[in-house]
């Protein structure tokens, strides 16, 4: 009985010792398996991000690249130029507005007139000199400077112009009536003259007929 309880008890030993050695492996494996995720996971992720190589892949996790397109230039070139010419027709622009006479269309007692207008139109200039004298010559300079600064005013070319009446209206002042050519419209344009400025278009009406 005794030497079977020697061998009963050495046998024991062995299998504990046995169980023992598996169960430090498997903790050994356990701790080891620990200590790599978290290395990989303090400087891992880090020399990842770090790395522009592995930028595409992390964030492409659906499986989508990101590519960014070449520069047109030549469509940047274009843009630039399309945005300095709107920059300088916006900056011109309040210039025109400022040449640009006020008009206002006023009621008239005429049953002859159709629309009168007044306005703060500039005289139109003048090659001559002072004192001047109205001059009712269709030769004249000074009848010449009337129909341009008819025509300018009302907007019809002096080509378009037929001058039915020049008349006079006062001192220094002056009516001028005349058919469009192109659209059949009369008109009426009442001047003054302005010393050394020339004649200015104070009113014009549009006539139903010359009168």
């Amino acid at each position: 009985m005794p030497e079977e309880e020697r061998e009963t008890r050495a046998k024991r030993h062995k299998k504990s010792k046995r169980s023992n050695l598996i169960m430090n492996l498997s903790i050994g494996l356990i701790v080891l398996t620990v200590v790599i995720i978290l290395f990989e996971l303090l400087f891992g992720g880090s020399a990842n991000d770090n790395d522009p190589n592995q930028l595409g892949q992390n964030s492409g996790s659906d499986n989508s690249s990101f590519v960014i397109p070449p520069k047109d230039e030549s469509s940047e070139d274009g843009s630039a130029e399309s945005e300095e010419e709107s920059e300088e027709s916006s900056s011109e622009e309040p210039e025109e507005s400022e040449d640009e006479a006020e008009i206002n269309e006023v009621p008239s007692d005429d049953p002859n007139v159709i629309r009168a207008y007044v306005g703060d139109w500039e005289p139109i200039g003048t090659e001559q000199s002072e004192p001047h004298v109205t001059q009712y010559d269709e030769t004249s300079v000074d009848w010449a400077e009337m129909k341009e600064a008819s025509s300018e005013v009302t907007g019809v070319s002096l080509a378009n112009m037929i001058i039915t009446w020049i008349g006079n209206n006062g001192e220094q002042r002056v009516t001028v009536t005349f058919t469009d050519s192109e659209s059949g419209q009369v008109y009426k344009v009442y001047l003054s003259w302005v010393t050394e400025k020339g004649w200015q278009v104070t009113r014009y009406e549009e006539l139903r007929a010359a009168s």
